[in-house]
């Protein structure tokens, strides 16, 4: 069966990509993603600062489970110098970047993370 999927100008091997969120908030999580064959790897949410995570941050319950992270609890730094840089090189199909949150985030965020997108 042909899964290929086009959107937006990007090949998609098949239409299955995860939500950003903490199964893809490093490199080595972005690489398991992949290795799975999923059809794109998006990054868990970027942003200009490190957040204040409430703990428990992830509960789960027998047919739920619920999230209260807002960003990666990794700098932009880190992701600029260490995850995407590592995960360009052994990326084999579409990277969507995911970043937030304000106006003056995306002034900062965009040019910092434009070269992996």
């Amino acid at each position: 069966m042909m899964l290929e999927t086009r959107f937006d100008g990007l090949v998609f091997e098949n239409p299955l990509l995860p939500a950003s969120g903490p199964l893809n908030g490093d490199f080595d999580k972005l690489r398991f993603l992949q290795d799975q064959g999923l059809g794109g790897i998006v990054t868990k949410t970027i942003s200009t600062h490190e957040p204040k995570i409430p703990k428990p941050c992830i509960y789960g319950g027998k047919d739920i489970i619920q999230n209260s992270e807002l960003w990666s609890e990794h700098s932009l730094d880190c992701w600029v110098n260490d995850f995407l840089p590592a995960f360009w090189k052994i990326k084999n199909r579409p990277l969507i970047v995911s970043v937030g949150y304000t106006q003056e985030d995306m002034a900062i965020l965009i040019p910092a993370l434009d070269p992996f997108a």
